[in-house]
């Protein structure tokens, strides 16, 4: 290019946000050469940095084009920008990433198979015909695939995986889909799916599928290794297959997840509004919770006592052909464990010792599950015209939230129910995937392994921990274990104060202040050492005073 111009400039940009596994490079690249520029991207462990050289005007153009149109699952959170020299460049191209920063950068969470690839997988005409593994850089695994960032095949459980020439030609041409598309991949060179019965390989690829659709069909229990853990799945209207499954599961009265062939299936059972159906078909493809219909031909044992369903769709290719090649429209959709335990996602021997003992046969790949990861339960609320998280995890987590004031570096372990934990770093607050009830040492096993992943995964180092006042919860003990270890703060928070802070701090409202918080959700343990429960607090980001409750009574 030519540099002779006083309108010709270089200019360094730095993006950060959700900018990694959506498509970004490929979408700089080619708003770049829509404008003419010369310069390249790279990813980094700050986020996406682009050179960029040329008049001007066009780079001022196509800043505001990235702001403004940026691929569709990113988030751009802040832009850094600074003049440097003008350099002769020719074209513009995507360079090696960089590994060089301890920044915080935000990860994305996986994506729903899009349109397109569920397209190429059901066209017999496609190289990609019936391959399970198939995505773009609009959909496919992300979270549960990722060793460490930048998000490159070598951070990945795909680095093992050698793109063959077909592949490698998709990868590298500006046109194509899977421009830079990490996980892509083919028959040819890319993961393999192969089923077990008796403790034995049954055979690999479509022969695979088949089969186990066709043993779904006969009432059989199929574990199924899904993107962040294995699924229990059978025949949702064999009420046999479905009594067996909770008997193998040790799941008593709660309700199992459905999977719906498509729409039509779902609305077949539950009455889904439009707003249902779009969480339904969107990227994060949650469970959604439904109202059943009156004349829901299901088994009571699906949800017993329940005029609700928990329905998804599928959101992996796998999902997608198994239901091409069997005539059911609903399969229950369950994780693979025995009740309060955490969800089975490695290939140990101890993993599949399980499986067997919940299932008939198992449909497992090669492609490792780096962090296991439960599916997203919501609930449409049409009052507040408001999707609401009852589980939050695949398709949403880990995803960052962007706080107006820079945080210190604080982990917060969360409660013993239901538990999630929190880091914040910088500007961000990353609230992990569900981990669930700490009742045992698998789990609690999980709850460990997950923090030091993420303080990994997003070089989080915690100056700090908070946890419950609670002194026998599980996770006030690894609390005070890591905070004498590594001598760090510890900061014990009163249950129902924790509730409502955490509703502030979502909000961002969290700050001097004063506002009156009711939490009922149940008991927490109080700061007088007796059990709180049904609290009115008056309360801001400096501490809280009990202005009413109920009066403890004895229990018979």
């Amino acid at each position: 290019m030519s540099t002779g111009s006083n309108d010709q400039n270089g200019r360094l940009i730095i993006i950060n946000g959700i900018v990694q596994g959506v498509g970004f490079r490929p979408t700089v690249y080619h708003y770049a050469q829509d404008a003419g520029l010369c310069g390249d991207v790279r990813n980094s462990t700050c986020g996406v940095v682009i050179r960029v050289f040329g008049a001007t005007q066009k780079i001022d153009q196509f800043i505001r084009d990235l702001i403004q149109h940026p691929p569709v699952m990113a988030r751009i959170d802040n832009i850094e920008q600074q003049t440097i020299p003008c350099q002769a460049v020719d074209g513009f191209s995507i360079i090696e990433s960089e590994d060089s920063s301890s920044s915080f950068l935000p990860v994305s969470p996986d994506l729903a198979t899009c349109t397109a690839c569920r397209a190429d997988i059901l066209d017999p005409a496609n190289r990609r015909y019936q391959y399970p593994f198939t995505n773009c850089t609009r959909c496919g695994p992300r979270f549960t695939i990722l060793k460490t960032i930048p998000y490159d095949r070598k951070n990945t459980s795909m680095s093992d995986f050698k793109l063959c020439e077909a592949c490698a030609s998709e990868y590298h041409h500006p046109a194509d889909r899977r421009f830079h598309a990490q996980p892509t991949a083919c028959a040819d060179c890319g993961p393999k799916v192969r089923l077990l019965q008796q403790g034995m390989i049954d055979s690999y690829g479509a022969e695979a599928l088949n089969t186990a659709a066709k043993a779904l069909s006969q009432g059989k229990i199929l574990a199924l290794k899904g993107l962040g853990g294995y699924h229990l799945a059978c025949d949702a209207c064999n009420a046999s297959a479905v009594g067996l499954l909770r008997e193998r599961k040790h799941r008593n009265g709660k309700p199992f997840a459905l999977m719906a062939r498509d729409l039509a299936a779902a609305r077949a059972m539950a009455i889904v509004s439009d707003e249902e159906a779009q969480l339904l078909t969107s990227p994060e493809a949650p469970i959604l919770i439904l109202e059943k219909r009156e004349d829901c031909p299901l088994p009571a044992a699906i949800a017993p006592n329940q005029n609700t369903l928990g329905i998804m769709l599928p959101y992996t290719p796998l999902h997608i052909l198994l239901f091409e090649k069997t005539p059911l429209d609903l399969l229950v959709m369950t994780s693979a464990n025995f009740s309060e335990e955490p969800l089975l996602y490695e290939d140990s021997q101890f993993d599949f010792e399980q499986l067997w003992q919940l299932s008939d046969l198992i449909l497992t790949h090669d492609r490792p599950i780096v962090n296991c990861i439960d599916d997203s339960v919501f609930r449409w609320l049409p009052a507040q015209s408001a999707a609401i998280p009852l589980r939050r995890a695949r398709g949403y987590a880990p995803k960052a939230a962007l706080t107006s004031e820079a945080q210190s570096e604080v982990l917060a372990v969360g409660a013993d129910l239901k538990n999630t934990f929190c880091l914040t770093c910088d500007h961000y607050r990353v609230l992990s995937h569900h981990i669930g009830d700490i009742e045992n040492l698998e789990t609690m096993e999980a709850f460990s392994r997950s923090i030091d992943h993420y303080e990994k995964l997003f070089r989080c180092q915690p100056r700090a921990i908070g946890c419950d006042l609670h002194p026998n919860f599980h996770t006030t003990r690894y609390a005070e274990q890591r905070s004498q270890s590594e001598s760090l703060p510890l900061f014990r928070i009163q249950h129902h104060y924790a509730h409502i802070a955490s509703v502030l701090a979502d909000r961002d409202h969290f700050d001097e202040r004063k506002v009156i918080g009711l939490a009922l959700d149940g008991t927490g343990y109080g700061l007088d050492g007796t059990i709180w429960g049904g609290e009115a607090l008056v309360c801001n980001r400096h501490g809280f005073a009990r202005s009413y409750h109920l009066e403890p009574f004895l229990i018979p």
